[in-house]
């Protein structure tokens, strides 16, 4: 099998990826053990398929293909099944002083109304606010500089967090206020002190990288 990890299914998304295989001689029959009830593989086609109505964390999916010579290979894999997920970037798209700033939040994987909020950064103070309902960012910047906002995704089931940076650039000049080299304040600013906002960025990606790391880990204790 050629196959050996597969992607994350959300939450009332469907889910289709087709298994691949390599050598022997074809056609290939596919099999397999999978401990939902909502997923289902073609024995001809090796395509996974599935509409997850919730969440179950991790699902083993023990997969053996047989070719047309009777030669069996088989494979552990799982699929991460994920509730609300935030699907924007950790960089927002720039924004400037006096000009109307519009961007839209959005979520996959809910399988309920998301309501939106701020948890962390003052967005009122620089002249913009966030709709709960529909998850858009809007408003008329009033301030330059470079912002954390921490925005989260809530529906009956679960919720989800993310930080994103935000820059303001002064009118007419593509500058911000401050330095691009930035810290982050309680209010949510980020002001210079030598640090960039890179690796802010690489923190939150080797915070998810553990994550992915620990269900690996509880797959392989099963």
């Amino acid at each position: 099998m050629t196959t050996t990890l597969l992607p994350d299914a959300f939450v009332g998304q469907r889910y289709a990826v087709t298994l691949k295989a390599a050598g022997g001689q074809p056609p290939y029959r596919w099999e397999a053990q999978i401990f939902s009830p909502r997923f289902q593989l073609n024995p001809t086609t090796g395509e996974l398929t599935a509409t997850p109505t919730r969440a179950d964390s991790i699902v083993p999916v023990l997969v053996k293909v047989t070719d047309s010579q009777g030669n069996v290979e088989e494979q552990d894999l799982f699929v991460v099944v994920r509730n609300v997920t935030i699907m924007n970037s950790h960089f927002l798209p720039e924004a400037t002083v006096g000009v109307p700033y519009r961007t839209q939040f959005q979520a996959i994987g809910n399988s309920s109304p998301v309501e939106w909020s701020i948890t962390r950064g003052d967005i009122n103070s620089i002249g913009l606010q966030l709709n709960q309902q529909t998850g858009e960012l809007s408003g008329t910047p009033t301030k330059a500089s470079n912002f954390l906002v921490q925005v989260t995704a809530r529906d009956r089931f679960d919720r989800q967090t993310r930080e994103s940076v935000l820059t303001v650039k002064e009118s007419g000049t593509g500058l911000t206020g401050r330095s691009t080299k930035a810290e982050v304040m309680p209010n949510g600013e980020l002001y210079a002190t030598g640090l960039l906002l890179a690796p802010l960025l690489v923190g939150l990606a080797a915070h998810r990288a553990r994550r992915r790391r620990a269900q690996l880990s509880k797959v392989d204790a099963t």
